[in-house]
């Protein structure tokens, strides 16, 4: 991506999802639309075309997974272990 990630610098409170297909990257933020013109001049600081720009609240699953972190790995037992013949 050019423009490097300067743009996001003490913006973005975790790493931006990137959906190429799509041309999308969708960066988690904190400070709701008041945020936007400091994104938009980074952007264009950065010499990055923005086709597009919107702002959205997270889902509950992003929140909850953001105060408990991602979901563990299941348990193995012994039934797990086994090989079958």
């Amino acid at each position: 991506m050019a423009g490097g990630t300067g743009w996001r610098t003490a913006l973005a409170t975790a790493v931006p999802a990137v959906d190429e297909t799509a041309g999308r990257v969708i960066v988690p933020v904190v400070g709701g639309a008041g945020i936007l013109p400091e994104v938009t001049t980074r952007l264009a600081a950065a010499g990055l075309h923005v086709e597009s720009l919107a702002l959205r609240r997270p889902t509950l699953e992003e929140a909850f997974l953001a105060y408990t972190g991602p979901p563990a790995e299941p348990a193995r037992t012994a039934a797990d272990t086994r090989s079958t013949p």
